[in-house]
């Protein structure tokens, strides 16, 4: 590519919800070297075709890819593909000319031209963020969204550290950990948070994502505050080693935690679709000030047949429902989530 010369790019997928989660992040990967067009309606799409143009990088989705190949001049051309083992089935044969649809900005932009990010290599870790998951309701599988939540955006090729904040480990049974952190981390982490931060990295473990071990007894009978292992997190955010920390918050209401969801980068907040916990959320919502970063709402034990009370409250809510998590008639197993990719969506939303 000629220096000051621009690469003319399109986008076309008919999910528009997937487009908004994507359109900032491949702008700010690569504005310096494209000019990046999108389009998620077919109507549009009849429009753009009626004139011929050059297009150097075409990523769509594969049932349209007739509609615009046949019409306008593409020099590279990748098919969207949701299915995953698709993609994988393809490449196999030789055919790098398909992407998944849910892989992380980074991937994707390194699959159509991996000289685009000359400039941006560091994009997805130019600094860690922080994505908080709360809930202000009791029962609402924080645990299992938080932790399915880190799984998927390490499968997407991040690096990601999850952080319990809660008085009781109990994410240790979706892992199947039988392994605690030392009893001497304990007194550090209440009295020496930044030293703490330090030492608790040699006792991670990886299973997809990093986490710290659980603790054996609660949090109270070390001493410890949610707030001590919130200042911890920061810690190591500062390190930037991470691309993404994964820290679940309990559900009690202090201010401290709410600073600290002021200062995330991403807010996932989780509730149920029944008319209590939606009043709930709604009353938290319209309580606290907005914090900084972007926030999502996850309905989790969602189930089709009954009533959905957070339909028609999205001007009160303010955050947009990214993800439906349909009640499973099992407990939820890491591996089981992961195949039927559950919180996929909200991973691509918050990378």
């Amino acid at each position: 590519m000629q220096p000051g010369i621009k690469l003319n790019m399109l986008v076309v997928c008919q999910d528009e919800e997937y487009l908004k989660s994507i359109e900032y992040k491949l702008a700010e990967a690569l504005s310096e070297k494209t000019n990046i067009s999108y389009i998620s309606d077919y109507e549009c799409l009849k429009i753009y075709n009626t004139q011929p143009k050059d297009i150097d990088i075409l990523l769509i989705e594969e049932e349209l890819y007739k509609e615009v190949i046949s019409r306008q001049n593409c020099k590279s051309v990748y098919l969207l593909l949701e299915d995953q083992n698709k993609v994988e089935r393809q490449e196999s044969i030789g055919n790098n000319n398909v992407v998944y649809k849910y892989s992380s900005i980074r991937v994707i932009i390194d699959k159509i031209d991996g000289n685009l990010l000359q400039h941006t290599k560091n994009v997805s870790n130019a600094n860690t963020k922080i994505v908080s998951v709360y809930s202000p309701i009791g029962g609402s599988g924080k645990t299992t969204v938080a932790v399915g939540l880190a799984n998927q955006l390490g499968m997407k090729g991040y690096k990601v550290l999850y952080i319990s904040t809660e008085a009781l480990s109990d994410f240790r049974f979706i892992l199947n950990e039988t392994e605690y952190m030392p009893e001497q981390m304990g007194y550090k982490c209440s009295t020496q948070e930044e030293k703490a931060a330090e030492e608790l990295l040699m006792h991670v473990k990886k299973s997809g994502f990093e986490f710290l071990l659980p603790w054996k007894r609660m949090l109270p009978a070390y001493g410890i505050k949610p707030q001590q292992l919130m200042k911890i997190a920061t810690y190591i955010q500062k390190k930037n080693i991470y691309d993404h920390i994964v820290v679940e918050l309990s559900s009690e209401i202090q201010e401290e935690k709410l600073n600290f969801l002021n200062e995330s980068d991403r807010v996932v907040l989780v509730t149920k679709q029944d008319k209590k916990s939606v009043e709930k959320l709604k009353q938290f919502m319209t309580n606290v000030v907005e914090w900084n970063g972007m926030g999502l709402i996850v309905c989790n034990f969602y189930e089709n047949e009954k009533e959905n009370f957070l339909v028609g409250e999205q001007d009160i809510l303010r955050y947009t429902v990214c993800e439906y998590v349909e009640k499973m008639m099992e407990e939820p197993q890491l591996q089981r989530m992961a195949d039927m990719h559950v919180l996929e969506k909200t991973a691509v939303a918050v990378s």
